[in-house]
């Protein structure tokens, strides 16, 4: 160290003949030292990794984002669909022996149905279609027609609309299914299941 400060400060001629003393400070431009331009240059391995985490933490919340809010565009669609009377939309969304099968299995009590709670009115309606048509009896009630006018079922004209302006719930009642609840709850609402069905949500329960 003694040695650098000797050479640093030993006098130079320079180009104009007089004699300079060069100090510490000339020592990093006359020795070629280079020092980096910012600390931030300087990134440890513990850093990167940090930024990458954060980075999939990042994605993985914006995937689960996309994936929540997946079946409320179906909602939408379907109502767009139930305006515009728009048959084709209305019959890929909706899965009618779905919503038969869930019937059937609501009456059988050995056999686990994901309809809940059922009206009065709906159990004499069932009976009574047992009654006339025996056991082919839901087939033959329930296709898209009837599921279209129970979902219409609370709308000013229950013959057309959409669902929205009488969607009173909305929310997730399994890990790849919506529970809908059209109309307020003490005016005998009607429920759908809206389920992931491959890449597509579909009605596939209606009940009230």
């Amino acid at each position: 160290m003694s040695a650098y400060f000797d050479l640093a400060c030993q006098p130079r001629k320079d180009a104009d003949g007089r004699f300079r003393v060069h100090t510490f400070t000339d020592a990093p431009r006359d020795f070629g030292i280079m020092l980096p331009d910012s600390l931030g240059a300087i990134r440890s391995p513990r850093t990167e990794s940090w930024v990458v985490m954060k980075s999939i933490v990042a994605l993985f919340v914006l995937v689960a984002l996309a994936f929540l809010a997946w079946p409320y565009t179906a909602i939408y669609r379907l109502d767009q669909a139930l305006k515009q009377n728009d048959q084709t939309a209305i019959e890929a969304m909706i899965d009618v022996e779905s919503v038969r099968d869930q019937i059937k299995r609501k009456l059988n009590k050995n056999v686990q149905s994901n309809i809940g709670s059922v009206s009065s009115g709906f159990v004499d309606w069932l009976q009574d279609g047992i009654r006339r048509l025996g056991s082919d009896a839901i087939d033959e009630m329930v296709d898209v027609r009837w599921v279209v006018n129970e979902l219409r079922a609370h709308n000013p004209d229950p013959r057309q609309g959409g669902i929205m302006s009488q969607l009173t719930y909305a929310f997730f009642d399994g890990p790849d299914r919506l529970l809908l609840r059209i109309g307020d709850w003490e005016d005998n609402p009607v429920h759908a299941h809206l389920s992931l069905q491959g890449t597509q949500w579909r009605i596939t329960a209606v009940y009230n």
